[in-house]
């Protein structure tokens, strides 16, 4: 039954992220007047069909994407069939292209941001962020051990690698602690003073999060009215879009390499979320899609980002692409994208051993 539940979650997940993406494509690309030969959800063999005017709507085998075919694009489905110029892609204006391209990932943003509000509307209350002192030390843990004590007050961190984070709630201190391998040097005040203590978490394997030894006092809980929703909805998709653009900083720095999640790591933490119950499959649900949206907006060739980079380098110069440098370039991006995707895959093997 597990097992069933985790490869549901997962087909949700991904099925919901990518419906809506493509959805945003769709519909804008329609609006324009661009012929949609198949909207398909998922890849590979199709498992279902239906024609409803001149798109047929689809569902293939495996849950792993999903494409709008337009006319005028490389892999149009419908190529053969003969559609005016003015219906392609390539036939309409150039900031209705834009737009289409851009339209998927707006779409994950919105999603992301409705999926937030309804969670502070369906809890009800918030808890307010706590200051980053801490309320306990557990004996014996690294934390004791660094010579932390009751009532220090964290305020910076700082890596093997000399960034330095400012710290000023409890929660930044733990998504610090929870990202960063290796020895990390804490500034605390305590009694006027200020000290550094240094310390390397470890991973606590039933929580699957890295820990130094350390509780802080629990947050006031404030109860929230539908509008204090929506803000508190903005300011979590504001939180999640910052880490992810973070986590980007540090990986063309080369930096936490080993954080990097494919699809078994999103398997695995889809599944968890799922038993944990469905706010937090919702949460999980929402940061991915922000996560994607993002990640689509990379200058990147085979992503949307880097498709519009390529429209407007098109109007700027005032002609078309040579074929093969745009098909070097989209293959490049594939080739990119597939080396991320292996070597993140290569690390959630090696995390589950």
């Amino acid at each position: 039954m597990d097992t069933i539940i985790a490869i549901l979650s997962f087909v949700i997940l991904l099925s919901v992220i990518v419906f809506v993406h493509e959805l945003g494509h769709f519909l804008t690309a329609k609006a324009f007047g661009v012929y949609c030969g198949e909207f398909s959800i998922g890849m590979g063999p199709v498992l279902f069909k239906k024609q409803v005017g001149e798109t047929q709507y689809s569902i293939r085998a495996l849950p792993i994407g999903g494409f709008v075919s337009m006319a005028g694009e490389a892999d149009d489905t419908k190529a053969d069939e003969n559609v005016p110029f003015e219906r392609t892609i390539n036939g309409i204006k150039t900031y209705q292209q834009v737009i289409v391209m851009l339209a998927g990932i707006i779409m994950n943003v919105i999603l992301a941001w409705v999926v937030f509000v309804g969670i502070n509307m369906a809890v009800g209350q918030r808890v307010e962020a706590q200051p980053a002192i801490i309320n306990e030390v557990v004996s014996d843990s690294i934390a004791s051990e660094a010579g932390f004590e009751v009532g220090d007050k964290v305020t910076r961190i700082e890596d093997t690698e000399n960034n330095v984070y400012d710290i000023t709630t409890a929660s930044e201190m733990v998504s610090v602690v929870n990202t960063f391998e290796g020895e990390l040097t804490f500034t605390v005040e305590r009694d006027g003073k200020t000290l550094q203590l240094s310390a390397t978490p470890i991973l606590d394997t039933e929580s699957d999060s890295k820990r130094i030894g350390v509780a802080f006092a629990p947050g006031k809980v404030i109860k929230n009215s539908p509008m204090d929703a929506i803000g508190y909805g903005t300011q979590d998709l504001k939180e999640a879009s910052t880490a992810v653009f973070d986590g980007l900083a540090n990986l063309l720095h080369g930096k936490n390499l080993t954080q990097l999640s494919g699809p078994v790591g999103i398997f695995k933490i889809s599944a968890q979320a799922a038993q944990s119950g469905i706010l937090v499959f919702l949460r999980l649900l929402a940061l991915f899609s922000v996560n994607i949206g993002i990640m689509n907006a990379l200058p990147i060739p085979a992503l949307d980002g880097g498709r519009v980079i390529i429209v407007l380098a098109e109007r700027l110069f005032g002609r078309k692409l040579n074929e093969k440098v745009m098909n070097g370039l989209i293959l490049g991006g594939f080739a990119v994208l597939v080396g991320l995707m292996l070597f993140a895959t290569y690390n959630d093997i090696l995390r589950m051993f």
